[in-house]
């Protein structure tokens, strides 16, 4: 975790007056009426956000939003992500911190990589453990991240939540930092110094955009006075 973008991006959010409302994640459809199955489309395409005014940003995205769908489901279920990868490169999607058979795991070393301009991989896993996790791809991953190939998985165990007391009342937070030219396109991982190449492959690089859930500075929700509430965050920088 980069603690000042998480900082920093905390502080904007408790520091931002109420007057819009904050940037709720897109929702996956399940597909499947079956319980104890979710079953949902992926598809990675190229599009553009616009992220500041003045130019729309050309991005990867995952079902033409950044971040991509949250995907929800229950302890116990079955997963089956049916992927359709429309980039002009290979890619896969990682399931971060999943427990879950080698070959659904969108490693480059476990999984062949799937195809871009219309490759497909059907993903199918058991969901062993709650939790917040964060799936991505695991080809050129800084630079696809980067781009925008990033959303959550929320597995839940309702008896669990309920047991200890937990709120209701939740908000998925996903915080990104990313690095826009004075055109307001995402840089190049193409720096001169080849030391500096290898390290922004390996650890990443500070960005000079903050986004979360996808917006730059959005304004905060509204706390309702004595009623708890969940965050769940992940820092996808």
């Amino acid at each position: 975790m980069r603690s000042p973008l998480f900082s920093s991006a905390l502080l904007a959010l408790l520091a931002s007056t109420a007057t819009a409302q904050f940037p709720e994640l897109p929702s996956a459809v399940d597909v499947n009426p079956e319980p104890g199955v979710v079953e949902v489309f992926l598809t990675a395409d190229e599009t553009t956000i616009q992220y500041l005014p003045g130019a729309a940003t050309a991005v990867y995205a995952y079902n033409g939003t950044v971040p991509g769908p949250l995907i929800e489901a229950n302890v116990g279920d079955r997963l089956i992500v049916h992927f359709t990868n429309n980039l002009p490169e290979d890619t896969t999607v990682h399931w971060h911190g999943v427990e879950l058979p080698a070959q659904m795991d969108g490693s480059h070393i476990s999984q062949i990589k799937v195809p871009g301009n219309g490759g497909t991989f059907d993903y199918e896993f058991d969901l062993l453990a709650p939790s917040l996790y964060w799936y991505h791809p695991h080809v050129r991953t800084n630079e696809q991240i980067e781009k925008g190939l990033y959303g959550a998985l929320i597995v839940r165990d309702p008896a669990s939540d309920a047991e200890l007391g937990l709120p209701t009342e939740e908000k998925v937070i996903m915080l990104d930092d990313i690095r826009l030219d004075e055109n307001n396109q995402i840089e190049t991982f193409n720096p001169a110094d080849p030391v500096q190449k290898v390290a922004d492959i390996l650890n990443g690089r500070l960005g000079n955009t903050i986004l979360i859930n996808g917006v730059v500075t959005p304004q905060v929700w509204g706390a309702i006075d004595g009623v708890p509430e969940r965050w769940r965050i992940v820092n996808t920088a």
